[in-house]
């Protein structure tokens, strides 16, 4: 977010649009973290411009006040930081700007004779305020957007290490899409050893993008494996990643969730200095992986693979 921007958008918002401060505060923060909002939480803020003239709290607070409430509830701060949060911000607010009252902040108070949109300029400095403190003080590490699909708002998020029975679960589902059910003895030690897998890889070598739907579910994922090896030269930095377990439950399927987790995990490879990422597609999936980028593989090698144990003779 820039000040121009910011500009732009507040004159915009408040001369062709007619917005009042707190939604405009409410609208230039969505867009900024990417968050899509209710008409009816926009409806809301409709008389939050100090009380509806009143002179009270002024909605440049109650729209970003509103917006820390939204964004916890989406995020991995949870509801129940919400309030400690709007708390710190308020503080934060009227040492800065000296009061949370809109009869104080508004230039000259109010007289009948005001102009319309005579807080634009105070507007910008609060929009860059609250962009500043929800971004330096609350974001977390993890990015994290919301996502409507045509059964509801989804999540899309890296999953935590308190979530490894459910990455589990989503793992055994991409096992049984692929290779149908396994047998109990099969499937007893599949899971024995992916909750030892994920408990000692994620967040270090292994990243799990997910969707979580609005009861917690976890409805999509895919992973990447990040590996390290000596350097060649096509890959100087020596880091590489392997896409794994794109998956989508059926009732959520062909709605645009798995191409938005696979760019999450892109721009994480991307961040983490790989050179590439490589993924094994099926052709349900090329379309898809062609469109965000990937390339058919090309080499004078064939694949071979030697399984231990196994006997590996002519004989």
């Amino acid at each position: 977010m820039t000040e121009a921007w910011v500009r732009e958008k507040v004159h915009k918002l408040y001369w062709e649009d007619d917005i009042n401060c707190a939604g405009t505060m409410l609208r230039c923060l969505s867009e900024a973290f990417d968050i899509k909002l209710d008409r009816q939480v926009l409806s809301a803020a409709a008389g939050m411009h100090g009380a509806g003239g009143y002179g009270a709290q002024c909605g440049l607070v109650e729209g970003a006040l509103l917006f820390i409430g939204i964004y916890c509830g989406l995020t991995r701060a949870g509801c129940e930081k919400a309030a400690d949060y709007c708390c710190e911000y308020a503080k934060a607010f009227e040492n800065k700007f000296a009061s949370l009252r809109c009869h104080d902040l508004r230039p000259g108070g109010f007289t009948e004779q005001d102009p319309p949109h005579l807080c634009e300029k105070i507007t910008c400095e609060a929009v860059l305020f609250a962009y500043g403190f929800v971004r330096e003080r609350m974001r977390c590490q993890k990015e994290e957007q919301l996502y409507r699909t045509d059964t509801g708002e989804v999540v899309l998020r890296m999953a935590g290490r308190e979530e490894i029975q459910a990455l589990t679960e989503i793992r055994m589902a991409y096992l049984w899409d692929e290779h149908g059910h396994l047998e109990q003895e099969m499937e007893d030690m599949v899971r024995s050893q992916l909750s030892g897998y994920f408990e000692r890889h994620l967040g270090r070598d292994f990243h799990a993008f997910v969707a979580v739907d609005a009861h917690g579910a976890m409805t999509a994922s895919a992973f990447l494996l990040v590996t390290e090896r000596p350097a060649k030269p096509d890959c100087i930095s020596g880091k590489n990643g392997t896409v794994l377990n794109v998956y989508t439950k059926p009732a959520c399927r062909r709605q645009g969730i798995a191409g938005r987790l696979i760019e999450m995990l892109l721009k994480k490879a991307e961040d983490m200095g790989m050179d590439y990422v490589d993924l094994k597609a099926t052709e349900e999936g090329y379309g898809l992986y062609k469109k965000l980028g990937f390339e058919d593989g090309k080499s004078d090698y064939f694949d071979m693979r030697y399984w231990i144990g196994q006997g590996n003779t002519d004989g």
